[in-house]
């Protein structure tokens, strides 16, 4: 959701959009409204209506940006890797860079989620996330292979899964944990790739 500082329109436009993220975090899809939102942010309901024509339409947007940026920044933070395991703590180590600029952004997409039943548009707009990071570990993972990184016989297929369903599980617990209790949990799993994690009891 990164915008230019610029135009009195635009610092407005980035307003109602952090604004929104929290209101409906906080409220609700349902309950989140735009006369709400524009109370938030100081502004009349009608000035909503010159960026965003309806509520659908203002998360919608929100979450496409917030989409966005999360996978130019992952796209960037791998790009100085020479190994999956490095990859991979670099996506977990984005994560908490991510939800620190964006505390409210987990919640804002299980709000958004909840909705996506009844609305097509934003149900299309909350499978294009895990669709473009599958794409992404998908081809971190045949590299990987490629270079003899994977165990005898691992299906790649199963390390997508299995790192989308860690980073997923960590950006969720981010809306349900204080951000201490995120960052440790983050951390345990750092350990649990780098061997630290488990020790073998003393007999």
């Amino acid at each position: 959701m990164a915008r230019r500082a610029g135009s009195d329109g635009e610092a407005t436009r980035s307003a109602i959009e952090r604004t929104a993220i929290r209101h409906v975090a906080s409220m609700g899809y349902a309950a989140a409204s735009l006369r709400g939102i524009a109370d938030e942010v100081g502004i009349t309901k009608a000035a909503i209506y010159h960026y965003y024509p309806s509520k659908s339409e203002l998360v919608d947007g929100i979450l496409g940006a917030l989409v966005d940026e999360w996978i130019a920044r992952i796209r960037k933070a791998i790009g100085g890797t020479s190994s999956l395991r490095e990859q991979f703590l670099a996506i977990l180590e984005e994560a908490l860079r991510f939800s620190a600029d964006y505390p409210e952004a987990a919640r804002f997409s299980s709000a958004v989620f909840i909705e996506a039943a009844n609305d097509p548009r934003l149900a299309a707009s909350i499978e294009r996330r895990p669709k473009l990071e599958s794409t992404i570990y998908r081809d971190m993972a045949r590299a990987a292979a490629a270079r003899g990184e994977l165990a005898p016989g691992l299906d790649p297929r199963a390390v997508v899964d299995a790192f989308a369903a860690v980073v997923q599980g960590l950006l969720y617990l981010s809306s349900h944990l204080s951000r201490t209790r995120h960052v440790a949990a983050v951390r345990a799993v750092e350990q649990l790739l780098s061997g630290a994690l488990l020790y073998a009891p003393v007999e």
